[in-house]
């Protein structure tokens, strides 16, 4: 059991793809769609998994646009990917980790400040965040429109610090990948690793001291 207090942080910043929201298999389904609609193939569920993960679309329909020589603009891919998630979390909904709203709405009692840093574009993320169920409890959301440079760059987690008000090592950051490991803890927040997509053997080739938990239940809040 993770025990963090607002004595020692200010701040919890949160993914949300895989994070919060167990989103990454309506991602995949997405781009799979996407990629079929041009008679060409996406990549395997493992492969998207290692590959793709926290790396943001901007980043996934460039790779594969080149991959697969698709003569097509890779913004025209992200728009299309955007509106197929849309379209299939309006039919599907999505699912929220284990205990993350519980979590959110005692983090938010208990006088955190609370942002979500994600690598989806700030309109999708505030879509996907509402038809999830998620409490309206965060300070800021950001998506990687607003910071640019996408994860593992620590532009992201800088920018949501800033914009709270706090010390980046007054925050407490938790992903579910590789790269947004790494652009939390190298803008300097504490680290936390949060499900099952990601393994023991990746964050600690970045870290060991990072803890890596099921999901939101192994976490409590103490005074």
């Amino acid at each position: 059991m993770l025990k963090i207090s607002s004595k020692k942080f200010k701040a919890l910043l949160f993914d949300m793809d895989g994070t919060l929201i167990d989103s990454e298999p309506t991602h995949y389904k997405a781009l799979d769609e996407v990629l079929k609609s041009y008679g060409k193939s996406y990549v395997d569920w493992e492969t998207h998994k290692k590959e793709y993960t926290g790396t943001g679309i901007g980043h996934v329909s460039k790779t594969e646009t080149k991959r697969n020589n698709l003569n097509e603009d890779p913004e025209i891919i992200q728009e299309k990917f955007h509106k197929k998630v849309e379209d299939l979390v309006e039919n599907e909904g999505l699912i929220p980790m284990g205990g993350s709203i519980e979590f959110l709405n005692k983090a938010k009692e208990a006088g955190f400040k609370l942002a979500v840093v994600s690598g989806s574009t700030t309109n999708l993320v505030k879509f996907s965040l509402g038809k999830s169920g998620m409490p309206d409890v965060f300070d800021i959301v950001i998506g990687v429109d607003k910071f640019g440079a996408p994860k593992p760059d620590p532009a992201a987690y800088l920018m949501a610090a800033e914009l709270l008000g706090v010390n980046p090592k007054e925050c407490m950051s938790f992903e579910d990948a590789p790269n947004g490991l790494l652009s939390a803890k190298n803008a300097g927040t504490v680290v936390v690793a949060i499900g099952q997509t990601i393994s023991k053997e990746q964050i600690e080739k970045i870290d060991p001291s990072i803890a890596h938990l099921k999901d939101f239940t192994e976490i409590e809040i103490t005074s």
